[in-house]
């Protein structure tokens, strides 16, 4: 659609794009956030991860998807459509405003405004760990939620979410100050192929090393998430024992640290690539 020969873009193509970017996402990376969430929890190697997994067979390889789908789908799309929206609103309102402010700003926000998905990302870490140990045990996502719904309060749902907020937030900001600088600092683009390659590796660099940065919390937060019905803790003193638990050292604190590099390096390329691909579909359409 044109407005005095100037092309308008739909404020709903940023929430598809982002919901179909994560998408194709989680069906590529979900078994290597699987092994990744076992690591976190168990402090053990990628080998023994992978071990688990292959004696729990192929058919339950992407048991738990259904959360990660509906979580990482509704989060993309509310991180990209909100950022964007609101980035919009806020130009409008201040025109004269900095634009590195308003994108902290814009991005912190729909950072905060994803983190209402807790209880998803929470059912995710349930159903990832659920196989082995002496964990909970869950068979499906409808079997987590009505387990938790029956037994436990509301509290259950969002029991991590301090730590999620805190997360996502300043990784938000930080995806969407310098998702274009990065971009712009590549070799220029002759065709829609060397365009998208850019798109992945731009993408690929910023979520691996925003992800690195954030791992740590990553960790604090799935280990408060392990447990159902017991006493809430907060992030500092879940800090403390599992760095006891791992002999004081914080190189045991990264354990699955070299395996979420990795993904996060295929999984945010596969994002933000697909994502620019779904939003020229999208606007190509004039829908």
């Amino acid at each position: 659609m044109s407005k005095n020969g100037i092309k308008i873009e739909k404020e709903w193509h940023e929430y598809v794009a982002g919901a179909g970017a994560a998408a194709v996402n989680i069906l590529i990376t979900f078994p290597a956030y699987k092994l990744m969430i076992r690591q976190q929890v168990d402090g053990i190697t990628v080998f023994t991860g992978f071990q688990q997994l292959k004696r729990e067979g192929l058919c339950k390889l992407y048991r738990g998807v259904g959360p990660p789908l509906l979580q990482k789908g509704a989060s993309l799309s509310i991180m990209f459509g909100s950022y964007h929206s609101l980035r919009k609103k806020i130009l409008e309102k201040y025109p004269h405003a900095n634009t590195t402010t308003v994108t902290v700003v814009s991005a912190m926000l729909a950072g905060t405004l994803e983190s209402v998905l807790t209880p998803l990302e929470r059912i995710q870490t349930l159903l990832a760990i659920s196989e082995h140990k002496n964990y909970v045990r869950v068979q499906n996502t409808v079997h987590a939620f009505l387990k938790i719904n029956k037994h436990h309060n509301f509290r259950e749902y969002y029991r991590g979410y301090t730590a999620i907020l805190l997360r996502n937030g300043p990784s938000t900001a930080l995806f969407f100050l310098f998702r274009e600088p990065i971009k712009a600092f590549l070799p220029e683009v002759h065709s829609s192929l060397q365009d998208f390659v850019e798109d992945f590796v731009s993408g690929a660099v910023l979520g691996a090393t925003i992800s690195t940065l954030a791992y740590p919390l990553n960790v604090v937060k799935s280990n408060m998430q392990k447990r159902l019905g017991v006493e809430h803790k907060s992030i500092v003193c879940t800090f403390k024992e599992i760095y006891n638990m791992r002999g004081q050292s914080l190189r045991k604190m990264y354990l699955g640290v070299n395996l979420n590099f990795s993904r996060s390096l295929l999984s945010w390329g596969i994002i933000n690539a697909s994502y620019e691909y779904f939003m020229k579909v999208l606007n190509s359409l004039e829908c």
